[in-house]
């Protein structure tokens, strides 16, 4: 099951689609578990390019010039190795890229990677963040994963808990169910 995404920089929300054909250099970012790796795969393949790990990009022989980048988990990377992101760039850059699209956790992300990414590869990123599921995606997830279960019992329950806030992520919502 994979439910398209939405994305928003300050006030202005986008689908994949609006994203894709806007803005070709962005960095997206979300908390753990809330589907950036999903995300990725679909715009790789609206793209028609591959996902690649940060860590296997920053090590990677890349042939191809001209092309579109989709790198998950450059937080990952960026756990490892403070100059990280300029190894990372540094090698997007001598492909030429046609898009870069890099996930990474928000608490990675800042300022001087914005910087860097801008100084290596010539252009300002689009920093999007992932919307959070709403109650109707909720449900079909929820219904995806369970069988006959009642999403209104489901919530209350949640919520005696106080857990109601984690449903939105997508991974604590499966887990609950």
């Amino acid at each position: 099951l994979y439910l398209p995404r939405r994305l928003f920089n300050n006030d202005k929300i986008y689908t994949e689609e609006e994203l894709i054909s806007v803005f070709p250099y962005v960095v997206i970012l979300a908390e753990p578990g809330a589907g950036k790796t999903e995300l990725m795969g679909s715009l790789a393949q609206k793209l028609s390019a591959t996902v690649v790990t940060a860590s296997k990009f920053r090590y990677r022989e890349v042939r191809e010039k001209n092309i579109p980048l989709v790198i998950d988990a450059f937080d990952e990377l960026a756990k490892l190795d403070n100059a990280a992101i300029y190894h990372l760039l540094g090698k997007a850059e001598s492909t030429n890229p046609t898009h870069v699209y890099l996930s990474s956790r928000s608490s990675e992300w800042g300022a001087a990677a914005t910087n860097a990414f801008k100084d290596l590869l010539g252009h300002t990123p689009l920093i999007a963040r992932l919307c959070e599921f709403d109650v109707e995606e909720q449900k079909i997830i929820f219904e995806h994963h369970t069988s006959g279960e009642d999403f209104g019992l489901f919530q209350e329950e949640v919520s005696r808990f106080s857990l109601d806030a984690l449903l939105p992520n997508p991974q604590f919502l499966k887990l609950f169910s």
